[in-house]
C-alpha cells in the first residue's frame, strides 16, 4: 500500500493491490471518497495474485493541496484535481508517461521566487536507472541518461548543490548499490556528485530518504537495516544508527515535533533528539541529588545523640537500602544513557 498525507493535514490519502484509492479524514479516519486507479484492470485482478493487474498503484503524493499525483507500474503518472467536487469519476486531470517501467519515487520540486501560488508545480521521479523531471503545465521536460543502476528513492535537498560544487538546491537519489548520487536542480541530464553511504561494501539498497528540517542533511535508510545521517554539503557521513539486525528499513519521516521515524520489518521506532535527550538526563541526575541530599540529611538527624553501638546498628541495617537506592540509580542512569543521541 502506498499513502501520501494533503499538504493541509486534513486528508489522507491511500492505494492497495487492489487498484483502489481511498481519501480519509485525518482526524477521524473516516474514508470519505474512493476510486479506482484508472489503468488498473479488474478481469486480471486477483486477490490470491494482487499483483497479477495489469497496473497496480507504486507511488502517491500530494503535490499541493490542489494536486495529488498517483503513479503505476506502468511507467505513468496521473494527476487528481482535488478542488473537483467529484474526483470519485476516476478520470484523472492529467496523465504522463515519464517511465517505461515502475516508478520508485516522486518528490516535489520547491516553488520558484517568482511563483504566485507558493505550492510546487514540477516533480522528479525515478525508474529504473532514469530520472525524470516532469512540469504541471508542460508535461514531461527533462529525462537523465542511463545511470546503470535501479533508482529507488528520492528527496529534494535545499542548497544541496554544494555537493556537486554549485549554488542552489539539488535532489538526491538513492540507488541499488549504496550510493547517494546529488542532482543539483537544473542539471538533470546526469548526476553531479556521489556520496557512498554503504560502508561495510555489502552493495546494500538506499530504500528510504528524508531530509532534516531546512538543513542540507538526510537520512538515508538502508537495506540491512543500517541507517545514515549525511552531510551532503561535505559529502561524508555524520554518523550511523540502527533499525533492526536483520530488515531493511523500508520508510522514513520526521514528524512535527523534529523526530525521526523509522519502519521497516515490523517495527516502527521514534528516536528522540540529542539535546532533548540530555535536557531530560540532566533533570533526571538532577532529581536524584536532591533525593539524596535528603536521605543524607535524614540520616545525619537520626544518628545525632545515639550511643556508638546503636548508631552502627542503625547504620549497618540502612547499608543495603542505600546499596539498592544506587543500583537503582544507576540502572536509571543506564535507561537515559541509552537514549538516541539524537540529530545533531
Amino acid at each position: 500500500m502506498v499513502k501520501s498525507l494533503n499538504l493541509k493535514f486534513s486528508a489522507l490519502y491511500s492505494c492497495g493491490l487492489d487498484g483502489l484509492v481511498k481519501a480519509a479524514s485525518a482526524s477521524t479516519g473516516q474514508v470519505f471518497a474512493k476510486w479506482t486507479l484508472p489503468t488498473f484492470s479488474k478481469s486480471t485482478y486477483s486477490p490470491l495474485n494482487p499483483e497479477s493487474a495489469s497496473a497496480t498503484p507504486d507511488q502517491l503524493c500530494a503535490l499541493s493541496p490542489q494536486t495529488l499525483l498517483l503513479s503505476d507500474q506502468t511507467g505513468q503518472i496521473h494527476l487528481y484535481d482535488l478542488r473537483s467536487s467529484c474526483p470519485t469519476s476516476a478520470r484523472p486531470a492529467q496523465t504522463h508517461k515519464p517511465h517505461s517501467d515502475c516508478i520508485t519515487s516522486l518528490t516535489p520540486l520547491a516553488p520558484s521566487g517568482t511563483s504566485t501560488s507558493g505550492w510546487p508545480k514540477q516533480w522528479v521521479s525515478t525508474g529504473a536507472g532514469f530520472l525524470a523531471v516532469t512540469d504541471l503545465r508542460k508535461g514531461v521536460s527533462h529525462t537523465s541518461e542511463d545511470q546503470e543502476d535501479w533508482l529507488l528513492s528520492s528527496a529534494y535537498v535545499p542548497d544541496g548543490g554544494k555537493a556537486a560544487g554549485l549554488r542552489g538546491d539539488a535532489v538526491v537519489v538513492g540507488g541499488s548499490t549504496g550510493v547517494l548520487t546529488v542532482w543539483p536542480r537544473g542539471r538533470w541530464e546526469d548526476q553531479g556528485a556521489r556520496i557512498n553511504v554503504d560502508t561495510l561494501g555489502q552493495g546494500e539498497t538506499v530504500d528510504a530518504i528524508t531530509v532534516v528540517s531546512d538543513r542540507a542533511q538526510v537520512i538515508v535508510g538502508l537495506g540491512d537495516g543500517f541507517m545514515r545521517v549525511v552531510d551532503v554539503k561535505e559529502r561524508k557521513i555524520s554518523y550511523t544508527l540502527r533499525h533492526d539486525d536483520q530488515e531493511g528499513v523500508e520508510a522514513l519521516g520526521i514528524d512535527v515535533q523534529g523526530r525521526l521515524i523509522s519502519a521497516g520489518g515490523r517495527a516502527v521506532k521514534i528516536w528522540r533528539q540529542a539535546e532533548h535527550a540530555q535536557e531530560e538526563l540532566a533533570r533526571f541526575n538532577s532529581k536524584q541529588e536532591l533525593e539524596e541530599q535528603d536521605l543524607n540529611g535524614m540520616d545525619g538527624l537520626e544518628d545525632s545523640g545515639d550511643n556508638e553501638d546503636k548508631a552502627a546498628e542503625e547504620e549497618s541495617e540502612k547499608a543495603p537500602k542505600r546499596r539498592s537506592k544506587r543500583q537503582k540509580n544507576n540502572r536509571g542512569n543506564k535507561t537515559s544513557d541509552a537514549v538516541f543521541a539524537g540529530i545533531d
